[in-house]
């Protein structure tokens, strides 16, 4: 959890990581870790952005949003590899 930047993810990125996360203390028993209220509340806050997304989604610009998010990203991605590629050394052969 430490290695992920939670405000780099898009919206459905970040909800399917807190669901997951979710998940991982289920497995864990929270109620020998004394967290089933506060677990109780973060599950409700998961399900009204649960629900926030899924009504976000049924606009017919959401899907070329998205799309073009993507789109925008890959390219900052390729210009910023780009921008690193001359402090690789070559190496031939």
């Amino acid at each position: 959890m430490n290695a992920i930047e939670l405000r780099l993810l898009r919206n459905a990125e970040y909800l399917q990581y807190v669901k997951d996360f979710t998940g991982i203390i289920n497995l864990n028993n929270p109620e020998s870790l004394g967290i089933e209220t506060k677990l109780s509340a973060f599950n409700t806050k998961i399900s009204e952005l649960e629900a926030l997304y899924k009504k976000a989604l049924a606009s017919d610009k959401t899907q070329e949003l998205l799309l073009l998010d993507e789109l925008r990203d890959n390219t900052m991605n390729e210009i910023y590899y780009f921008l690193l590629s001359p402090s690789f050394p070559f190496r031939h052969g």
